[in-house]
């Protein structure tokens, strides 16, 4: 089960490889988004992502850490504007080549961010501060 802070879970078993995010309530508007998806080892697909509301999140420290399986995500609705940490959000993402985002995509009030893009393939480890990723990041 993950739980969604402010009310509301998903029936989850991390044995599964895709999760179906069409039933989640869209007032449900987490301060913190900080480890949802951690350790899903073999989650592959998330569908309706959309579904989720980032607009109130100040969190998504370790939201991604350890979706080794995941090779792509869509975080095209996905408001930032209000996020301080992405600390290791995407650490332990072997396998994620795409990252999706739009315009939006905010990282100005972001102070904490290291190892946000730790272990990604392809992706120099040397320039994280920067926010530098050679896997790619589609408008």
């Amino acid at each position: 089960m993950l739980n969604l802070e402010g009310g509301g879970s998903i029936k989850w078993n991390q044995e599964n490889t895709t999760l179906t995010l069409n039933n989640v309530a869209l007032d449900n508007k987490p301060a913190t988004t900080n480890s949802w998806f951690q350790y899903c080892t073999k989650l592959e697909t998330i569908v309706g992502s959309s579904n989720l509301s980032t607009d109130l999140a100040t969190g998504m420290k370790c939201m991604f850490h350890g979706c080794s399986a995941l090779v792509s995500l869509d975080l095209s609705s996905f408001n930032t504007e209000k996020v301080t940490s992405m600390y290791a959000m995407f650490d332990g993402c072997s396998a994620l080549t795409t990252i999706y985002c739009n315009d939006d995509w905010k990282s100005d009030v972001v102070a904490e961010s290291t190892d946000m893009l730790h272990a990604l393939p392809r992706t120099d480890t040397s320039q994280h501060r920067h926010f530098y990723i050679e896997t790619q990041c589609y408008p």
